[in-house]
């Protein structure tokens, strides 16, 4: 964990270990987004609140993953801008739907391992989120075969290989910066020719530009996910790539050059996740014994001073 000196907009570098289930956030703990918002939580927390009164999804026995180390020290802040959020009401018995004003019903999801599953959550769709059109414009840019195969020095496979090559290339090719420094604005999504034009990236564009790579070289796009997730251990949110060949997930992370299997949760709350098919909220099995919680708010006042949310990494 980042030592008590780290500044809250650090990246310092850290062991990637398993984590345990999530707890509830605690409330001694300022989050940068609540500073920012003046104590009052974004629409981003808001939903993550509704997934602080159910317990991580059932524990999966854990492969002996060695501590994993980024080989490249990351600095800077990640920003999102929540002012457009629709927030979904979600009910264990009826479909998902969207709109502003409506109540939220955090997902139920059966206990046990799926193959469509991943971070160890499972998937509710929805159909639009203050991101859509990030990522709408982001993910409809392709780059060509042939640019990727001279950037990689050569072209790949659909295999876990390739997955590892690409996510270790952007890693060391990219330096990290906000932003801010970069764009000039608190929050934007780049491109992955921006990306490489500029040869910086906050934790988004890293996951954007794999994502655009991995495109060009085949792989399926309804089998890859740019998930929005909230890291337990720094009490911060982050972006990753979920990519998904044969029958397994697997996380391409800005934090470590190791491809890592995505069937466990690592130190990962996933809140949100888009591919070429939909988007997603991301939901835990419930308490044995439980009632559902629902915990509602109005969007006009939870959301409309909700401007910005840091994504640290």
């Amino acid at each position: 964990m980042a030592s008590a000196h780290a500044s809250p907009y650090s990246c310092p570098v850290r062991a990637f270990v398993p984590a345990a289930p999530a707890s509830a956030p605690s409330t001694a703990a300022t989050a940068k987004s609540a500073a920012i918002l003046g104590g009052q939580p974004s629409a981003l927390d808001l939903i993550r609140q509704q997934q602080s009164g159910l317990d991580a999804a059932a524990e999966q026995a854990p492969a002996a993953f060695p501590a994993l180390h980024r080989s490249l020290a990351i600095a800077g802040a990640c920003q999102l801008n929540l002012a457009s959020i629709e927030v979904p009401t979600i009910t264990p018995s009826s479909p998902v739907r969207t709109g502003s004003g409506t109540a939220v019903v955090r997902p139920i999801v059966a206990a046990g391992a799926s193959a469509d599953n991943f971070l160890g959550s499972a998937r509710v769709r929805i159909r639009r989120t203050p991101f859509t059109d990030d990522w709408q414009r982001v993910s409809s840019q392709e780059l060509s075969g042939g640019r990727v195969n001279r950037l990689l020095g050569a072209g790949g496979t659909v295999s876990t290989e390739t997955l590892s090559q690409v996510n270790r290339w952007a890693n060391q090719r990219i330096e990290y910066a906000d932003d801010n420094t970069t764009y000039g604005a608190r929050d934007y999504w780049a491109t992955a020719e921006e990306t490489l034009a500029i040869g910086r990236g906050d934790c988004e564009d890293y996951a954007i530009l794999k994502y655009q790579i991995l495109q060009a070289l085949g792989f399926d796009e309804s089998q890859m996910y740019l998930t929005l997730a909230r890291d337990l251990v720094r009490n911060a949110d982050h972006a990753v790539l979920i990519v998904r060949v044969g029958q397994q997930h697997y996380l391409l992370d800005n934090a470590t050059d190791v491809l890592l299997p995505a069937n466990i949760s690592y130190d990962y709350r996933a809140t949100m996740s888009f591919n070429s098919e939909s988007a997603w909220l991301h939901g835990y099995a419930q308490r044995p014994g439980a009632q559902p919680r629902q915990i509602a708010y109005r969007s006009d006042s939870a959301v409309s001073s909700a401007l910005v949310t840091g994504l640290n990494r």
